[in-house]
């Protein structure tokens, strides 16, 4: 299992965050921890650190996918 750290800004929109949940838990990842922030009216700011047994760059290339994802670092 590796432990990393996601920094993502989306799109504040209802349901942003639940689609980027609904992403690490399908991709069978454990948030250890998580905080939000709203930087502006229209954009949030999500930090994760996660547990997973996949590498980082998987699970970022999946979120990037996302139409409310803006960058994932």
């Amino acid at each position: 299992m590796e432990n990393y750290q996601l920094m993502i800004k989306a799109y504040d929109r209802p349901g942003s965050l639940e689609r980027i949940l609904r992403v690490i838990r399908h991709r069978g990842g454990k948030i250890k921890t998580m905080n939000m922030q709203v930087e502006s009216t229209q954009q949030l700011s999500v930090n994760f650190e996660l547990v997973d047994s996949r590498v980082k760059e998987q699970l970022a290339n999946q979120l990037i996918k996302l139409a409310d994802i803006v960058t994932v670092n």
